[in-house]
Parts: structure tokens; C-alpha cells; sequence
């Protein structure tokens, strides 16, 4: 369940459309460190590193 969830985040901050905290929300993480960690752990970079990859 939490691939599926790193996917659609990844999904999302690619769009460019929401911050890194609101997508957090969005794929229903409610603490900041452990989304990062997560995200981190699925995709070898921060959230926002890998916003800022995309842009």
C-alpha cells in the first residue's frame, strides 16, 4: 500500500502543482520526516530533491 501511495506522491510533485507538504496530505502522511523518509527510501532522494530534479 505505501508503493502505491510513493508512486501517486511522486505523481504529483512531478505535476508541479502542489508543495511537497500538500502532497504529503494528499497521499495521507500527516508526519513530515517520515513522508521524506518513505520517499526517500522509494526513490533515493528527498521529495524536494526530487522536485527540484524535475523543474
Amino acid at each position: 500500500m505505501r508503493v502505491i501511495r510513493m508512486k501517486k506522491a511522486a505523481l504529483l510533485l512531478r505535476e508541479g502543482k502542489y508543495s511537497v507538504s500538500e502532497v504529503m496530505f494528499i497521499v495521507s502522511f500527516s508526519n513530515t520526516g517520515y513522508f521524506s523518509k518513505c520517499f526517500q527510501k522509494a526513490f533515493g532522494m528527498t521529495p524536494t530533491e526530487f522536485r527540484k530534479g524535475i523543474k
